[in-house]
């Protein structure tokens, strides 16, 4: 049985007054195989070595922990090539590794406010492309982003802009001691919002600062702040309170279980993409429907896969009342479903049998409904997206519907493992 873990009553209700920014660190990545600080700035090293050997004493002290990371780039900083290289290439998404994005994804049941100080996209691609991503450079963003309802802003930059990235002590005296646009704002979030860090130790000297620059301004009667941490650490000084974990393996617990009270207290806020234009949304079965000649092929499944789709579909408490609030949708279908006059019969099945057919080559590689459920839904909307002329946000919802029409329809989800909860 999974243990109950302790979360903070203001905790809760902030995140249910969406009131709550993640602060992501390297930490919360590091399941991808990225480098963390140290790690980057060895790989630099190594490759400097391979061209000049005058770099090697470097690498001894990194390793020793003799000179600090900030130190010894000060060393190397005219090696801009290989700097911002690695940089670019070490933190490029594998698709292949996909599944591991569910992590994730689990923080937008919670809050679509993300700050993070990684180069990487793993939030991009977790939020589909979705949610706008505001990288410190850009002025225009950062001067709106107290409008957004939800963002991921990019405090340190992203990879594939490796140039302004932040990482030497020249960056990020800029960033944090000077006067702009993403400290303004970072100032302002700080003071407004709870934030709870995920993945990030407080060790970072100008992050840290901050913090303790923003606590000293107010007295401590701004927002309270969390962290997440397997160490007991005091961060009092910075306002922020440590909830302390056994192990890192918790983190996704954690998530699950404010995830869960939310969907318990929290009510559901839809954005303007998912308020349903009727004439629209038949208009779209319609156009879905007319762009297949004939139903897929659905692969027959053996008792043994059906009972292993079974395992995988069992899903959490309050991804159950997502897909059921698709529900109020469902007549719609039924109505073009049971009318000869919309649709031909030989391709009443195509809506089906393409979910069906979708959901079978995806259901072996993940471990879980809420996996599944986005894995086919992403494999439809890709193959619709370049051949239907909506919103893709209003697209993505659309699917989700048919999807989750299919799954309770042809009763995917079955009775005895739906009363299971996985934690």
């Amino acid at each position: 049985m999974t243990k109950e873990l302790f979360i903070p009553k203001s905790l809760i209700e902030n995140a249910k007054n969406n009131n709550l920014v993640f602060f992501i660190g390297a930490g919360f990545s590091r399941d991808f195989g990225f480098p963390d600080w140290n790690g980057l700035v060895k790989i630099m090293l190594e490759k400097m070595i391979d061209e000049n050997p005058k770099y090697k004493p470097f690498l001894a002290l990194l390793e020793s922990g003799t000179m600090g990371v900030l130190d010894i780039l000060e060393h190397i900083k005219s090696e801009k090539r290989i700097i911002r290289d690695t940089i670019y290439k070490e933190f490029k998404y594998d698709i292949s590794k996909e599944e591991l994005l569910e992590k994730h994804r689990k923080l937008f049941s919670i809050s679509k406010k993300i700050i993070t100080t990684n180069y990487d996209q793993l939030l991009e691609k977790a939020a589909k492309e979705q949610i706008d991503k505001v990288v410190y450079t850009n002025a225009h963003l950062m001067g709106q982003i107290h409008n957004f309802g939800e963002f991921i802003l990019k405090i340190h930059g992203d990879h594939e802009f490796a140039n302004d990235c932040v990482l030497l002590r020249e960056d990020y005296e800029k960033l944090y001691d000077k006067d702009n646009a993403a400290l303004a704002q970072m100032k302002s979030i700080i003071a407004s919002k709870s934030i709870l860090f995920i993945g990030f130790s407080l060790t970072d000297p100008y992050v840290s600062h901050l913090f303790e620059y923003v606590n000293k301004i107010y007295g401590g009667y701004h927002e309270k702040s969390f962290i997440l941490s397997v160490n007991n650490d005091d961060f009092t000084k910075y306002n922020v309170t440590n909830i302390q974990l056994e192990n890192h393996d918790q983190i996704v617990t954690f998530l699950e279980q404010l995830s869960e009270k939310l969907g318990e207290e929290k009510p559901i806020v839809k954005n303007e993409d998912e308020d349903l234009d009727e004439d629209e949304f038949k208009s779209f079965l319609l156009d879905f429907n007319k762009n297949k000649k004939k139903a897929p092929d659905v692969l027959d499944l053996n008792e043994e896969e059906i009972e292993k789709k079974y395992e995988k579909m069992v899903c959490s408490e309050s991804f159950r009342k997502e897909i059921e609030t698709y529900s109020s949708y469902f007549p719609s279908i039924d109505e073009i479903m049971m009318s000869p006059s919309y649709i031909d019969f030989d391709k009443k099945t195509i809506i089906t049998s393409t979910v069906r057919s979708s959901y079978n080559r995806v259901h072996n590689r993940f471990d879980s409904g809420e996996s599944i459920f986005e894995a086919t839904v992403d494999e439809i909307y890709n193959e619709y997206s370049s051949e239907l002329s909506y919103k893709k946000a209003k697209l993505r919802f659309y699917v989700k519907i048919l999807v989750s029409w299919t799954i309770i329809g042809c009763d995917i989800f079955n009775e005895d493992k739906r009363k299971k909860v996985s934690l």
